[in-house]
């Protein structure tokens, strides 16, 4: 690890390397421990602490501010003045601990989570198999399924298809798809899910939901994607079933 002001300017064009030595230099032994072989700590250049807030590390945005923002933002307040008004609370914009760009990818989450009028009254249908869960991270998931995808699932369970290359163009969210085949040969939709992480813990908590709905039944067969974290929790929950990668 180096200064970003490490190593020398190219001639005739602008640039922050002033030839800065400060570096960590660190070896890894066999038994996986860490050493630092060598380190200098002097820079040869002025260290404006201010400069901090521009590294990732250093930047988030605290939970009054949260409430803040999004206040206002439901409020109809625009982005730009929304920023403004926190930064005249807090006594300006190195107070607040964050770029404004943070707030913006802030609103753009909060958005997609926040369901407009009817929304909710459209999916909690009562002929539907439905489940909603929202973490403590502000993570929607939502799964539902439809009582003749329950009826086809009973008869058509042999092997199933998982996607999660769909976008919803309104909130953003990844759309999930189980789909199935019938004695047709025609692709059946056996469920969809919403969700806004496609990490384990959202693909547990839909193959469990999933389960439930199916009265524990689960397919012979599984196609997925090659996400190692449907690879894990498939192994998991359902060891049984037999999981193949699409092509």
């Amino acid at each position: 690890m180096v200064c970003d002001k490490f190593g020398s300017s190219i001639a005739n064009k602008t640039s922050k390397r002033v030839g800065c030595t400060t570096r960590l230099n660190v070896i890894r032994h066999v038994n996986g421990s860490w050493i630092i072989s060598k380190m200098v700590t002097e820079h040869n250049h002025e260290i404006d602490p201010t400069f901090s807030l521009l590294m990732p590390a250093h930047r988030y945005v605290n939970v009054h501010m949260k409430r803040i923002l999004e206040a206002n933002d439901i409020a109809g307040i625009k982005e730009r003045q929304n920023v403004r008004v926190c930064e005249v609370q807090f006594g300006g914009p190195q107070n607040l601990g964050c770029l404004p760009r943070d707030c913006r990818n802030f609103f753009d989450q909060r958005r997609r989570l926040r369901f407009g009028d009817g929304d909710a009254e459209a999916i909690c249908q009562c002929n539907f198999f439905y489940s909603m869960d929202l973490d403590e991270d502000g993570r929607l998931y939502v799964l539902w399924i439809h009582p003749r995808c329950r009826a086809a699932y009973e008869e058509f369970n042999d092997v199933v298809s998982f996607d999660t290359t769909y976008l919803v163009n309104r909130y953003k969210m990844s759309f999930a798809s189980i789909v199935g085949v019938n004695h047709h040969r025609h692709s059946i939709l056996l469920g969809c899910e919403l969700v806004t992480h496609e990490d384990a813990e959202s693909f547990r908590w839909l193959f469990q939901n999933w389960l439930q709905a199916m009265n524990g039944v689960h397919s012979n067969v599984i196609i997925t994607n090659q996400c190692p974290s449907i690879n894990a929790v498939i192994r998991d929950l359902m060891p049984n079933m037999t999981h193949r990668y699409c092509i």
